[in-house]
């Protein structure tokens, strides 16, 4: 019998809520002077792995390849959220995208009083997310997943000498 492929389609709403929460907990650890913990995400949904960078990790791949930088940096107070749009600029290649991000005022039924900051932060991480290079961000998150699980090859840091240049 020939082995069936899971073509089931994962809710993108879904899977953006459980990036936001992982991010959520980054901004208020970076808030609160605590160790972010997690620059990668690992989970399980519709019988798919769904992998990424988290905050941390976009800005962690994104100091590894330099030359990105936020220029602009907008928002909106809205009655029950924030919205917030930021420019990022690769000042190599002059190459500019706009991130934005619309966060709820309330969590959890309280008010959260770092609304304005997730807003913030997300925007940001929207827009740099854009100007790093598919092949940058695949070398970070194979690094961090490998130093999570626990592999030996996690001792050694992302290779970026071996070619990163070319993705500038």
């Amino acid at each position: 019998m020939a082995e069936e492929k899971n073509n089931e389609l994962v809710p993108v709403a879904a899977e953006y809520e459980v990036v936001d929460q992982v991010d959520d907990q980054a901004i208020i650890e970076l808030m609160t002077g605590q160790t972010i913990q997690d620059y990668v995400y690992s989970f399980k949904q519709g019988g798919r792995t769904v992998e990424g960078l988290t905050l941390a990790g976009i800005n962690e791949a994104a100091n590894r390849r330099g030359g990105i930088q936020i220029e602009e940096i907008d928002y909106e107070d809205r009655e029950h959220s924030w919205i917030a749009t930021a420019k990022a600029v690769d000042t190599i290649t002059g190459s500019s995208r706009y991130g934005a991000y619309e966060q709820p005022k309330m969590a959890g039924g309280r008010p959260d009083p770092f609304a304005f900051t997730k807003a913030i932060h997300k925007a940001q991480r929207n827009a740099i997310k854009q100007l790093i290079p598919v092949p940058v961000i695949r070398e970070v998150l194979n690094f961090y997943l490998n130093r999570k699980a626990g592999s030996d090859n996690a001792t050694q840091q992302p290779q970026f000498a071996t070619g990163w240049w070319k993705y500038r």
